[in-house]
């Protein structure tokens, strides 16, 4: 070792460096950390924390050789744990940890809401998320935690759904604390929530939602059959009710308008076989990415309709010349768009972009959604009113989009007396999706970012728009009554104080203004 440090130092001469201790010691053999080294435990938290947990790598990543290597490159005195100990250990270890931190926050929390799905995976199993949300006040920041992730082994009915919230409401002691729960328009979960949430609102067979909306929202037609009332059990917690998904119930709503598109359908069609292309065909694509770099045109998802935006977006944002080249030299003369197409296209995402503007806004993670839902459609009904005026080939797909707008949120535009839009006839079965509850107004008016700018948007008059400015107020006032009272309490006691040591100064003064008057005369 002495030799090896003699000749490294003999080489540092020419550039006239010096070695350091540490790089002399690199080499030395190492041991490895003991199983209570901070620096070993560090270590494997990171491992299972960072890379297991928030990257999504596989447990089976610690028994890689070529892994093993890279961890001893960056430190050779860390012990890899090993496969069995990650899962049967570590792994709940953390999970525990995590829950007693989530435990105290919810026990700490006054008022809760939840945010409920059920899906199928791509092997048709099943399975329950439930996400909470409140206020942290530690950090007096709205805060939302995963609550439960389970498999849903039984059929998907109401009393079944109902049965999995009310045993992870009591398992979290959330009894009395869960005052609104979202969920989308599917007739099971709908059911679901009239057991745990019985209300007059809500009917318990599920008949006010038609076979249209919970087909976007189940995987099997089958799945909404549901229980009869006769054997519905008594629910555990009946303060609460139940608020429809915005996306969601967004979504419905351009479904209707994309079934009146008529002449735009040649068009799309077009715009799909494009996409098929580029993702199918190597010669296709080599030709298009020769002439486009290395953009792509994104295939349409049917669960999410703003991939239909962003499909069709994608394509007209494309140089046409370019495109119609790439088209003749791939003999795909049938794919050429006329310029009428084209219009018709520009037109089509013109007419989709305030609506995938507000799914964007309504699908936030970050920030609180339920206040921009009235600011949304006042600003939608505005919207699709002035582009009636001004279409020129999808009048009838506006005129569907804005009497499909106005049917399933029409609770909250009559709480605003927003006009029914002209030639509007409701149809055979109703469409309305129950959004009757004031907690979308309230919520707008409290929020900052919105409060009572979007009455700007309102059709009505000056004196309707101070009108349901006040009626909104009204309703603020009356559920927040204790706001007031507690302030005012609040002075009292601050004044108090006050007072007495003013008063108590003052009669100081006066005996000392006393005597100095007795001792001059």
């Amino acid at each position: 070792m002495y030799n090896k440090y003699l000749s490294g130092k003999q080489e540092s001469k020419a550039d006239d460096s010096q070695p350091s201790v540490g790089d002399f010691y690199a080499h030395s053999p190492t041991t490895s950390y003991s199983s209570s080294h901070s620096k070993q435990k560090q270590l494997t938290s990171s491992l299972v924390h960072n890379l297991i947990v928030k990257c999504s790598l596989p447990v089976s990543m610690v028994e890689n050789p070529f892994f093993k290597e890279f961890i001893a490159d960056l430190d050779p005195n860390f012990t890899m744990p090993c496969r069995r100990t990650v899962t049967q250990t570590l792994i709940p270890q953390l999970l525990e940890a995590k829950q007693k931190v989530l435990q105290e926050l919810l026990h700490s929390a006054s008022d809760v809401a939840l945010t409920v799905d059920i899906w199928t995976d791509r092997r048709v199993h099943s399975f329950l998320g439930v996400t909470v949300h409140t206020y942290d006040p530690q950090t007096a920041e709205a805060t939302s935690k995963l609550l439960k992730f389970t498999a849903i082994r039984s059929s998907h009915t109401g009393q079944n759904i109902a049965d999995a919230l009310e045993s992870i409401i009591e398992e979290f002691k959330l009894q009395g604390k869960v005052h609104y729960i979202v969920t989308d328009n599917a007739s099971n979960m709908k059911k679901a929530l009239t057991f745990v949430f019985p209300s007059d609102s809500e009917k318990s067979d599920g008949s006010e939602v038609g076979v249209e909306d919970s087909n976007d929202s189940l995987d099997d037609d089958s799945l909404w059959s549901d229980v009869a009332d006769d054997q519905v059990l008594v629910a555990v917690d009946r303060l609460g009710e139940r608020v429809p998904c915005f996306a969601h119930s967004l979504q419905l709503t351009v479904r209707d308008g994309l079934a009146k598109m008529g002449v735009a359908r040649q068009a799309i069609a077009k715009c799909c076989k494009l996409a098929s292309l580029v993702h199918q065909s190597s010669h296709f694509c080599t030709a298009f990415q020769d002439a486009f770099g290395q953009r792509s045109i994104p295939v349409v998802n049917d669960t999410h309709w703003n991939s239909t935006f962003t499909h069709l977006k994608s394509i007209v944002c494309l140089d046409s010349t370019k495109l119609s080249e790439v088209v003749r030299k791939t003999n795909q003369m049938n794919l050429v768009f006329s310029n009428r197409e084209t219009q018709i296209l520009q037109e089509l995402v013109q007419v989709l972009e305030p609506f995938a503007e507000a799914t964007d806004l309504g699908q936030g993670e970050k920030q609180v959604t339920i206040s921009c839902v009235v600011p949304v459609l006042v600003s939608l009904n505005r919207i699709l009113g002035d582009l009636l005026e001004s279409v020129q080939f999808l009048s009838p797909m506006v005129r569907e989009l804005h009497f499909s707008l106005y049917e399933r949120f029409q609770g909250i535009f009559r709480q605003l007396n927003i006009p029914i839009p002209r030639g509007f006839v409701a149809s055979e079965r109703s469409k309305n999706l129950n959004f009757d509850s004031n907690v979308f107004l309230l919520a707008a008016a409290l929020d900052p970012h919105h409060n009572f700018q979007w009455l700007e948007d309102h059709p009505g008059s000056e004196e309707e728009k101070a009108d349901i400015k006040n009626k909104i107020i009204g309703m603020l006032r009356q559920n927040l009554l204790i706001i007031p009272m507690t302030t005012i309490s609040l002075n009292i006691f601050l004044f108090l104080p006050l007072l007495f040591v003013t008063l108590t100064l003052f009669l100081l003064l006066i005996i000392i203004t006393f005597i100095f008057y007795y001792c001059i005369y």
